[in-house]
């Protein structure tokens, strides 16, 4: 049985950290896994069988000092483990893990297959570690074993911004267990967070608080939205850096009976299921599983059309709608299309199950299939 070592900087709560534990959990029983970690912090559990090793005891809370050294530690405890355990392929998922897997592997002489989660221009825009990621990106990506890009958007911009040859890139898009995931929609919601909830006029989004979500976006058009219903509510899962200056911006347009930060919950899906519309406001996105999971739940999605990403998910008027994405035009203009489209939800039925229908196209045992072929093919 072959052995895999999956790489990631920690398990925190986030969408690659989401796809590692499922595709893991899917490939356990065709080979012999193990989950290596740079920090500490860990959000997701374990699947059964599965080996997890922290090669630190940082975390995203400990002092940046202790934090950088403990980083450059993980990686120097990375290359001795891999000398001495000699996997037959390291997956990686995340760009630093990326990097220490491909500059290591090959140094050692193991298969390196990096998967990427976003696009690299726009995630990593500005300053002088941005500059350096780019540069790395561009000097090593093409030098792993294989590349796995989570949409083609992603796929089109490694070749076209990093010229890496496009036969060494898969498209695998991130899987749904949708069989758990219909179980953990079953289960109730704790009574006091109910009062989020409004039947029929509940929208609903996923993601850190950080600037690419775009929730800064969303309040704003939500204030605007208010004025025409005021008993619409949005419930925002995902805990953040921006924590503060959105419950600024939710004072500001007064809006605590209608906006609610709610923090991270370890299960989503009885929370997708109580609302009726899901909205994905984002300035850019790799793939956007928040979609699919919004979907599983058939909810009816409001999406910006970030240039790699939600095209790829939303196929039909039926299932969801696309807004203009943030750069196509000004801030207020990106407001008022969130707006309008949300009050076109709240004034009109969406009762298709088509949502079902694309759920099942990203399934766990499709996405498992591309996984082992690919894993076999590299030789």
């Amino acid at each position: 049985m072959k052995k895999l070592i999956f790489l990631i900087n920690s398990l925190s709560s986030g969408g690659a950290e989401k796809v590692l534990i499922d595709i893991t959990s899917a490939l356990a029983n065709d080979f012999k896994i193990e989950i290596l970690t740079l920090e500490k912090d860990r959000f997701y559990e374990i699947p059964l069988g599965i080996k997890h090793r922290s090669l630190s005891n940082s975390s995203a809370r400990s002092f940046k000092i202790f934090r950088k050294i403990a980083f450059m530690g993980s990686v120097l405890k990375f290359f001795y483990y891999l000398k001495k355990t000699k996997p037959d392929y390291v997956i990686s998922f995340m760009e630093f893990s990326n990097f220490i897997n491909i500059f290591f592997a090959n140094l050692i002489g193991i298969k390196s297959i990096i998967t990427v989660h976003v696009t690299p221009r726009l995630e990593y825009k500005t300053g002088l570690r941005s500059t350096v990621v780019n540069l790395l990106i561009e000097k090593l990506y093409k030098k792993a074993t294989h590349i796995v890009s989570v949409s083609n958007g992603v796929k089109n911009a490694l070749v076209n911004d990093y010229k890496i040859p496009v036969n060494k890139i898969t498209t695998i898009y991130n899987p749904l267990n949708l069989d758990t995931i219909r179980s953990l929609a079953n289960q109730e919601i704790p009574e006091i967070d109910l009062k989020y909830f409004n039947k029929n006029k509940t929208f609903i989004t996923i993601g850190r608080l950080i600037k690419q979500k775009g929730h800064y976006y969303l309040i704003k058009a939500f204030e605007k939205v208010c004025k025409g219903d005021s008993e619409a509510k949005l419930v925002i899962i995902g805990e953040g850096e921006l924590r503060p200056s959105l419950e600024e911006e939710i004072k500001k347009y007064k809006l605590e009976n209608n906006v609610f930060l709610i923090g991270n919950r370890r299960n989503v899906f009885p929370y997708l299921k109580k609302s009726n519309y899901f909205v994905l406001p984002s300035l850019w996105e790799g793939f956007g599983i928040v979609l699919i999971e919004a979907l599983s739940q058939n909810l009816f999605i409001i999406s910006a059309d970030c240039k790699v990403g939600p095209s790829e998910v939303i196929n039909s008027k039926e299932i969801g709608v696309l807004v203009n994405d943030f750069y196509s035009g000004s801030e207020d203009d990106f407001v008022t299309a969130l707006e309008k489209e949300i009050l076109g939800c709240l004034s009109e039925k969406h009762d298709s199950l088509k949502g079902f229908e694309r759920a099942n196209d990203f399934s766990l045992d499709e996405i498992k299939t591309q996984w082992i072929n690919l894993i076999n093919k590299i030789n």
